[in-house]
């Protein structure tokens, strides 16, 4: 009976080290569980566990312990993490707004993001025009949520609809007295406009914006560039009205490169290129030193050359 129980040293070692595998690997598993409630083992967590095989008890269970305290921590990061992600873009009221007019910083305090305001101000850059509410929809990023608040307290002075049928009324008005005399276009105000035939608040804001953004008309064809401009009303306005000789000019020799690319004739390419050359070969002299730049077709020399100012005048 005691042979049946009796075992050689080697064997009883043998014996003691399965016992001990067992144990580690139990413990194996439950580091494992632990590890995969915030995701899959890595092979660098795999390569740590495997490596608590040569160590003894008491280094597993400190190794054990410190594993349960980096997933907690590593539970509650998860948790703040998906907090920060869920939580919805909101929108402060704070009454009503015009939002062409209001700065960067109202914008902000409305609960705008800085990257969704920097997407408002580049398609104003390039000429995007917001006369009414749902201007606001072709913008890219922007909260659908958000905006339906905003579009509440958005206030213009008049839709583009009432603007544009307000002009149509006014093609067959009669001209005041004093809109008899021709009127400047380079000098007059937004109520002069309206007070020509043909002529109402949409246009005549729409033809100050385009003057203001050349520096001033020096050809009458250049009212055909206008916004929505139709032949019908710039021929009652030519009727009416005449271009006088007051225009602001570009400076080359020292403007920046966003006020050159702001005007209609010079795109951004064009205006980093003249900066650029202005500093490698000194200040333009004449046109011609703008035209051996290569930036520009004739076409657009000639477009362009009344809007250049050289060493302080034109």
């Amino acid at each position: 009976m005691d042979s049946l129980f009796w075992f050689r040293k080697g064997e009883f070692r043998g014996i003691i080290f399965i016992v001990l595998l067992a144990v580690l690997w139990l413990g194996i598993e439950q580091a494992y569980d632990h590890y995969s409630e915030v995701g899959p083992l890595s092979s660098q967590n795999r390569e740590r566990l495997l490596s608590l095989l040569d160590q003894s008890p008491n280094e597993f269970a400190f190794a054990m312990e410190k594993s349960e305290e980096s997933v907690a921590k590593v539970k509650e990061q998860n948790q703040h993490s998906t907090e920060y992600k869920s939580k919805p873009q909101e929108y402060v009221s704070r009454g009503e707004f015009n939002p062409i007019q209001v700065s960067d910083k109202e914008w902000l305090r409305r609960g705008l993001s800085k990257k969704q305001l920097r997407t408002f101000r580049n398609f104003q850059f390039k000429g995007g025009s917001f006369l009414k509410a749902n201007d606001f929809d072709k913008l890219y990023g922007w909260n659908s949520a958000w905006l339906k608040e905003a579009k509440r307290e958005m206030v213009f002075e008049e839709s583009t609809e009432n603007f544009e049928k307000t002009d149509l009324e006014n093609v067959n008005k009669e001209p005041s007295f004093e809109t008899k005399v021709r009127l400047d276009l380079n000098t007059a105000d937004s109520s002069s406009l309206v007070d020509l035939k043909g002529i109402g608040p949409f246009y005549a804001t729409q033809i100050i914006k385009y003057r203001n953004q050349l520096g001033g008309f020096v050809e009458e064809a250049q009212l055909m560039e206008v916004y929505k401009m139709r032949e019908e009303n710039f021929n009652n306005l030519m009727e009416q009205a005449r271009l006088g000789s007051e225009i602001e000019c570009l400076l080359v020799s020292s403007i920046l490169v966003e006020e050159l690319a702001s005007h209609p004739y010079i795109s951004w390419v064009q205006a980093r290129g003249m900066v650029s050359f202005r500093e490698l070969h000194g200040h333009f002299r004449t046109i011609d030193d703008v035209k051996s730049t290569r930036l520009f077709s004739e076409e657009e020399l000639v477009k362009l050359k009344p809007y250049l100012c050289f060493n302080d005048r034109n």
